[in-house]
């Protein structure tokens, strides 16, 4: 219930049933507020502020709102989070003051969150200070209550989530007696992996949203900002001897640029939330739909299944290898896809993307793009827009277009066996060169519209401390307007996919994201992996894609539709094995992202091409999304939970992952792999869909025993809650025609008892041979199926039954 508690002249509080805000207007405390969830978390002592930089030195001067005296307004609200007050606090004395903001909150009837952003800021002083910061948030030199009110948190027992920068930083859960280190140690790769800014120093950096969790209660506090557009944003945290906070400050970076000048006069709006006992990763799904909500445009919502050309050719594709694939598509299409991409590999130079490698295409890319469409697919094209090499007739003619530092042209990548120089995003002249590349992409055969465009090494628009032709834009502005030139170029009829990207500009602008670094026919880097994660680089494999994959999934349909990076099922050219690749598909599948299918098609055998088809369609369940259960306690994500209830009834879909390079036996509760939605009262039967096996009815507190799973694999498992007196139920248990098992492709599910028939109705994309499984009353038998089918477990009376599904079909299964 939302309740002003109290409005004098010193404090104001409020309060929704579950957050009180306290803001003390006057007094000893004056620009200070505290914020206390449930009586189980207290944050106390915090304020805003403006830092800005000192001129002609490497100090930094900030401005506190504890400095100044405030007066109350408030406002009733209603917006999609419910009804809420809108409090603004603005100084009761502006003209006395050089720099002035009004501070506004956030509070909606029974939501575990608030809001707090930083408002129409002046600076009136005669020197006009760049700025470094706007902070909505900071703590310094006090403590965090995360277990109750009585005591502070011991800060050794703690972890700190760190989204990383762009698409290819590695995400990475620290603990509280570890370190985390200030980017890479080469210019070069901190230009390309990190945000690059360490005026502000701690022991554990985030990127626009962050997880604090108290191991002891395993209560955790959400951070993170709901809008990007103007400055990239980060949460930074330092403390020494168990509780002492030194600092935890949530900002957004300004870049240097002078408000006099700028277009900036608020930070961006932080969002702080709450959950308790291990259910942090609701907290940031919940996190996710506010940054929903904020988005100016939604976009394409429909998720796309391709063929890229990436991990199998690389920069070998060919104009043959293209029509080959294309070949197999057409004559293939029990494995429906809704487009081909071409990667990289098709012009002479990067940056030179329309000229194209005549050896390799010597039809043109017209005729590739004209052959695409005449089969009934959509097209697609990489590009890497916002650099080039040295040697690209970009480059020679207009090198003046380049940025610089210290005169000089800034190298911001290291690829290809070369270096890349980065484009200036704000020079009108360049962003008319994006507009007249992408206009000629989008219609490289005059007949038809480029469907799908995939923009690669984003990050390199951004360097810090570079010399931009404008400098009253911030970073993330300057990212925002060169991916907005595209968006509006190639219109929203047309898919756009963002790559090595940093993340928060781009929400609201591109359809999907990719949220890891490259995957590969590889496992780990070794040792090189390690040190990667550690610095903050993206190491290519496999697993590393996969823990990012995790980590991100909360983002996946409220700031764009995640790309895992592309599916690669092959068991040659490879050195992944059939568990790694199962591994892969079961995650994949589960987090419902974007599908890029990345094989040499016409060699795949059909067990290959089957397991293709597992994953196709994605399974995204209305109300449900995928779930990271132990994301905040253990040191590599291990439980991966979706619920679903479709009309087979409601589900758990777990994968129980071991990342080891050893066979592993877990032991596991019931209770730790439902999250937070489960009935006590209830059963569970269980199904582990890898290898077809039944494992038997558990109660809620009862332990799996999952022995010898497999190194670098998980245990895939259906949990389905029925009542105790179940026996003479029938539930459908599993299915291996889609990876949902069940969920997606079972579109009917009834039983008529009056005649004692079963009746099915199966769909699916293509083709698909499999096999199902249901439990039948004890009392009943199967005696007429039109396929073969068994009886696997008598105790439950469960059945298998084989399936050949064309598109769709009507099962029947008699009984007596």
């Amino acid at each position: 219930m939302l309740e002003i508690i109290q409005d004098n002249k010193d404090t104001i509080e409020i309060s929704n049933g579950k957050i009180f805000l306290k803001f003390f207007k006057n007094g000893p405390s004056q620009g200070t507020y505290e914020i206390i969830y449930l009586e189980e978390v207290a944050l106390k002592d915090c304020y805003c502020n403006i830092i800005f930089h000192e001129d002609s030195s490497e100090n930094l001067l900030e401005i506190k709102s504890s400095q100044i005296s405030y007066i109350t307004t408030i406002e009733k609200t209603l917006t999609g989070n419910g009804n809420g007050y809108k409090l603004i606090l603005s100084p009761s004395q502006v003209d006395s003051l050089d720099v002035s903001f009004r501070i506004q909150f956030e509070l909606y009837e029974q939501q575990d969150f608030l809001l707090i952003t930083v408002i129409n800021i002046e600076d009136r002083s005669s020197i006009k200070r760049k700025v470094h910061s706007i902070s909505p948030f900071t703590l310094k030199n006090s403590v965090l209550y995360l277990n109750g009110l009585d005591s502070a948190t011991n800060l050794e027992k703690i972890t700190w989530f760190k989204n990383g920068f762009q698409s290819w930083s590695p995400c990475n859960l620290f603990f509280g007696t570890e370190r985390d280190v200030m980017g890479p140690s080469t210019e070069v790769l901190n230009l390309t992996f990190d945000n690059q800014d360490y005026y502000l120093q701690g022991r554990f950096y985030s990127e626009y949203n962050t997880v604090i969790t108290d191991l002891t209660s395993t209560n955790s506090l959400i951070m993170g900002f709901v809008t990007n557009k103007d400055q990239f944003t980060r949460i930074i945290m330092d403390y020494e001897n168990g509780a002492n906070l030194k600092l935890l400050t949530a900002f957004g970076c300004m870049d240097g640029v002078k408000f006099h000048e700028a277009t900036i006069d608020f930070s961006e709006t932080l969002f702080i939330g709450f959950r308790p006992q291990n259910l942090g990763y609701y907290g940031l799904i919940n996190y996710a739909k506010i940054v929903k909500s904020m988005k100016e445009n939604d976009l394409i919502s429909e998720i796309p299944v391709g063929w890229c050309s990436w991990y199998y050719y690389y920069t070998n594709i060919t104009e043959t290898d293209m029509i080959a694939n294309l070949e197999f598509f057409n004559n293939n299409k029990g494995i429906p896809i809704d487009f081909i991409q071409l990667d990289d590999g098709y012009f002479t130079k990067i940056g030179d993307y329309l000229n194209i490698d005549q050896e390799k295409f010597p039809k043109g890319l017209d005729y590739l793009f004209y052959q695409i469409k005449k089969k009934g697919f959509k097209t697609g094209i990489w590009t890497a827009p916002f650099f080039a090499v040295r040697t690209s007739k970009l480059f020679k003619s207009h090198r003046d277009w380049f940025l610089t530092k210290k005169t000089k042209p800034l190298k911001v990548h290291f690829n290809w066996n070369s270096f890349q120089y980065a484009l200036d995003l704000t020079r009108e002249d360049v962003l008319h060169h994006l507009f007249e590349l992408y206009t000629e992409l989008s219609h490289i055969n005059t007949n038809l519209r480029m469907d799908f465009f995939k923009i690669d090494f984003l990050h390199a628009a951004v360097p810090y401390g570079a010399t931009y032709s404008k400098n009253y834009l911030t970073r993330a502005q300057v990212l925002y307007q060169g991916i907005k030139k595209i968006r509006e170029t190639i219109t929203p009829k047309s898919f756009l996919l963002g790559c090595g990207a940093p993340l928060g500009p781009c929400i609201g602008l591109v359809d999907a994201m990719r949220i890891s670094g490259d995957t590969a026919p590889i496992w780990d880097a070794g040792y090189i992996e390690q040190y990667s994660n550690n610095k903050g680089i993206e190491s290519t494999s496999l697993k590393s894609a996969l823990v990012n994959i995790l980590y991100r999934s909360f983002m996946h349909n409220y700031f764009w539709i995640n790309d895992p990076d592309c599916l690669m099922i092959r068991r040659k050219n490879t050195q992944l094995t059939l568990d790694e690749i199962r591994l892969q598909m079961t995650i994949f599948g589960l987090s419902g992202g974007q599908l890029l299918i990345s094989d040499d098609m016409t060699i795949l055998s059909q067990e290959e091409i089957h397991d293709a088809k597992l994953l196709l369609p994605p399974y995204n369940p209305k109300g449900f999304d995928p779930i990271v259960i132990d994301a905040f306690r253990s040191v590599l994500p291990t439980l991966y939970m979706l619920e679903t209830n479709e009309i087979i009834g409601h589900r758990y879909l777990v994968a129980i992952i071991n990342w080891n390079d050893e066979h592993e036996t877990k032991n596991i509760l019931v209770s730790e792999l439902l999250g937070k939605h489960f009935d006590e009262t209830k059963k569970y039967l269980i199904f582990s869909f890898w290898d077809k096996r039944y494992l038997g009815q558990f109660a809620i507190k009862d332990k799996i025993s999952l022995s010898n799973i497999p190194p670098h694999s998980c245990a895939y498992l259906t949990l389905i809650p029925v009542n105790k007196d179940s026996y003479n139920d029938i539930i459908f248990i599993s299915s291996d025609l889609h990876i949902s098992q069940g969920c997606y492709e079972i579109k009917e599910f009834e039983y008529l008892e009056n005649e004692s028939k079963i009746i099915i109705k199966v769909q699916v994309l293509g083709s698909r041979t499999g096999f199902f499984y249901i439990k039948i009353p004890m009392d009943k038998k199967v005696v007429a199926y039109e396929k073969e089918y068994e009886q696997i477990d008598e105790l439950e009376n469960i059945w298998k039954f084989h399936a050949v599904i064309e598109k769709e079909a009507v099962i029947e299964i008699i009984l007596s």
